[in-house]
């Protein structure tokens, strides 16, 4: 371990219920609440319009609600609107939450000071539900209560997946090992059967193309589409358009009557 390392100043084996890790995270005018349990990476995300310290707090009891208990102690990151301060490099909370901490009964702690590792697995969640819980320009921006709604059913899924492990992949297989594309092709052909859907050649991929190019469909820009498929090059979000031959989405037709409308 090179010198300067920071790993060390954490802890590198959890104790059950106690630490739980918080942080924040944005993209555009969202932002997002993450926290997860730091031994059974048990999570808990949800959308916020800011990131005040009445909100952090709000969600932080929510929080303690959903898990059904308080951990010993509650570890964020030097977040302003906790933070009333820092002496000889040691994070003084404010007094808000202060009482906040002490009416519920956990110590509140700081993440040092350029030090990712102290709270790298809530950051690999606030990553992931950047990723793949906010849709660009998806409506449920504005909409947050439906937005946490989804958020909590989410969470409920992944959390009964893992089913209180705390290493290893999320979804297995029925012997216990990664589940790979030929053990998600049975379970799908099974839910399909199990719903009456008759499809040839049932496999997972239909599920994203099928997500794809509804959005397609639908008229959603080509970019947006992009990045939600997550794909490195438009041309391969391209190959589900089905309507890419349409004369009335040619861009000489579109030019033509955008100017015939200015004059």
């Amino acid at each position: 371990m090179g010198a300067g390392h920071h790993r060390g100043r954490r802890p590198a084996v959890w104790t059950p219920g106690d630490t739980l890790v918080i942080d924040w995270g944005s993209q555009g005018s969202l932002h997002v609440f993450c926290a997860v349990l730091a031994w059974s990476r048990v999570r808990f995300v949800r959308f916020a319009a800011n990131e005040k310290s009445e909100t952090t707090l709000r969600l932080l009891a929510e929080c303690f609600e959903v898990l059904g208990g308080v951990p010993k102690t509650v570890l964020a990151d030097r977040m302003g609107c906790l933070k009333a301060g820092v002496v000889a490099n040691v994070v003084v909370p404010t007094a808000e939450y202060v009482r906040f901490a002490t009416h519920y009964g956990f110590r509140p702690d700081f993440c040092e000071a350029a030090d990712p590792e102290s709270k790298g697995i809530v950051e690999n969640l606030v990553g992931y539900a950047k990723r793949d819980q906010i849709v660009p320009a998806s409506p449920l921006v504005g909409d947050l209560l439906t937005a946490n709604r989804l958020a909590a059913a989410c969470g409920r899924a992944i959390d009964r997946a893992i089913d209180g492990r705390s290493a290893g992949p999320i979804l297995l297989n029925n012997r216990g090992a990664r589940m790979d594309r030929h053990a998600a092709t049975r379970r799908l052909r099974r839910l399909a059967g199990a719903a009456g859907v008759r499809i040839g050649r049932t496999h997972p991929h239909m599920l994203r193309h099928t997500f794809v190019i509804t959005m397609l469909d639908a008229g959603k820009d080509l970019r947006d589409v992009q990045i939600a498929a997550r794909h490195a090059d438009p041309r391969t979000t391209m190959r589900y358009d089905r309507a890419r031959n349409n004369l009335d989405r040619h861009p000489t037709y579109i030019l033509a009557a955008y100017m015939a409308a200015g004059t």
